[in-house]
């Protein structure tokens, strides 16, 4: 609506500009449909060709002087051209440093033609322009001045497009390395994945085959209480460590998909060592191991923290201290508060040390990758996914801190966990009351699941509880009953 009152000469500009546009669109859609068209589709296949060859036809009588007198571009044509390709180089280089998701590809192609487009329009406007203004020049003077400025024009145009180029070809090719430095990455977590799967599988089947064997002998014995009471207790225990095995592969599957959630709470540094030391204790006396739990210098022992994750990295690290020290060691594990509180926050160590087999320096630095373990299950007797220190080390950095190791083969090991946390009030401790427990007799509970396995077992366990247990296979089974309880005088619990 504007270019008309700029005068005639512009609008002409507008048209040729218009054209050449046109012709360019064209000739892309002419393409695409020639790609896109199946082969057996003669016709289709044709029109494509037959309209790229017709608009590169157009576009060249258009942008190539004296092909035709009627179709030759006017030396602000040109200029516009130029301009217009030098715009679109700018604008495509800031599109491609937002271009996130490689939308706009990596191949250089594109970018090279703009470049020539811009070259050859540049040469064009500078021969045109030149031709235009010797006409209406006389002497030598004159024409050397009109050739200098186009030689000038020309070479700071080409310059800039050169830098543009050149800015354009430097990212693209860290993309590139970029995206190869992924690439490898990912084969190497590939590679890891299957050695530990590969690793691992007598592991997985160590418990699996001691569950079907004892459960094999308890059937056997069913008449001999004591021995099927001993299949029992080895059946319960081969299906807690298969239970530990796919815990952690879940742990670390949860973990990398992002979906960990701290809940800060406050707790009590010393009742947490205190509670550990609880747990674990049994674990170690069990191969005569001297255990050293304590604090020091926690001037501030009350914090905000996630206390199931705090234990879990608590649990994870002594579980492997206990594991891999032989009997008789001894094992230490102390907090210390690194610093007096600044801002509402204090730095805390956990100090985990061992004086067990140790590790090389190789497997240490790459202890906290998923699925490493210095040896199998089948080599050192020692069960384990592999997964422990890697989502051990994903908590840690979840919550703020980081975790170190020092170790060397034969003389032990100590974890180093670096928290810095905010210093909560005073915690209420809580002190349950031992012996009360809560009687569910003749309470009435709907039981659903559409696994007859699954249902046989949970009703069994609720039914030593004490309660009355009715079951339904699936949902529509657990509304028609729901809908005939609301009819009978007893309530649901």
């Amino acid at each position: 609506m504007v270019i008309p009152f700029l005068g005639g000469t512009v609008t002409n500009w507008a048209v040729d500009m218009t054209c050449l546009c046109t012709a360019v669109v064209y000739m892309y859609l002419s393409i695409c449909a020639f790609q896109t068209t199946p082969r057996n589709c003669r016709f289709g296949r044709t029109c494509g060709l037959a309209g790229t060859v017709l608009a590169l036809a157009v576009f060249l009588v258009l942008i190539i002087p004296d092909v035709l007198s009627s179709g030759q571009l006017a030396p602000g044509d040109y200029l516009v051209l130029m301009l217009w390709s030098l715009a679109g180089m700018l604008y495509y280089h800031g599109a491609l440093v937002r271009d996130r998701e490689n939308r706009l590809g990596k191949s250089m192609i594109m970018w090279l033609m703009m470049f020539f487009f811009l070259f050859f329009a540049t040469t064009m406007w500078t021969r045109v322009q030149s031709e235009k203004d010797i006409l209406s020049l006389s002497g030598k003077d004159g024409v050397s001045a009109v050739l200098t400025t186009g030689s000038l024009v020309t070479m700071i145009v080409v310059v800039i497009s050169l830098i543009v180029l050149f800015d354009l070809f430097s990212m693209m090719l860290g993309r590139e390395r970029e995206l190869d430095k992924k690439i490898i990455q990912a084969e190497e977590r590939n590679r890891a994945k299957t050695t530990f799967l590969s690793s691992m599988s007598h592991d997985i089947r160590t418990p699996m085959n001691a569950i079907m064997g004892f459960t094999s002998l308890a059937l056997r014995s069913v008449d001999d209480s004591e021995k099927t009471e001993d299949y029992l207790q080895k059946i319960y225990v081969s299906g807690g460590h298969l239970l530990s095995l796919i815990n952690d592969v879940l742990e670390m599957s949860r973990i990398e998909s992002g979906k960990i959630e701290l809940n800060p709470e406050p707790l009590d540094i010393p009742q947490t060592l205190a509670d550990l030391e609880t747990i674990i204790r049994g674990q170690a006396e069990a191969k005569r191991q001297t255990l050293l739990i304590g604090v020091d210098g926690v001037t501030d022992p009350t914090v905000l923290c996630d206390k199931l994750r705090l234990n879990q990295v608590l649990m994870n690290l002594a579980s492997n201290a206990i594991k891999y020290t032989p009997e008789g060691g001894t094992i230490s594990i102390r907090a210390v508060q690194t610093a007096p509180v600044s801002d509402g926050l204090a730095p805390y160590e956990l100090r985990v040390r061992d004086n067990g087999i140790g590790m090389s320096p190789e497997f240490a630095g790459r202890i906290f990758e998923a699925f490493e373990r210095e040896k199998t299950s089948t080599v050192s007797g020692i069960q384990g996914t592999g997964l422990g220190m890697a989502i051990t080390k994903r908590i840690v950095d979840c919550m703020g801190g980081s975790i170190a190791v020092q170790t060397a083969p034969g003389e032990g090991s100590e974890f180093i966990v670096s928290l810095v946390l905010p210093v909560a009030e005073s915690v209420q401790r809580e002190t349950a009351e031992s012996g009360q427990e809560t009687d569910f007799t003749g309470r009435r509970i709907l039981l659903v699941d559409d696994i007859e396995f699954n249902r046989e077992l949970a009703g069994d366990i609720l039914e030593m509880m004490g309660f009355e247990v009715d079951m339904a296979a699936d949902g529509c089974e657990a509304v028609e009953r729901v809908r005939d309880a609301a009819q009978e005088p007893t309530t649901w619990s």
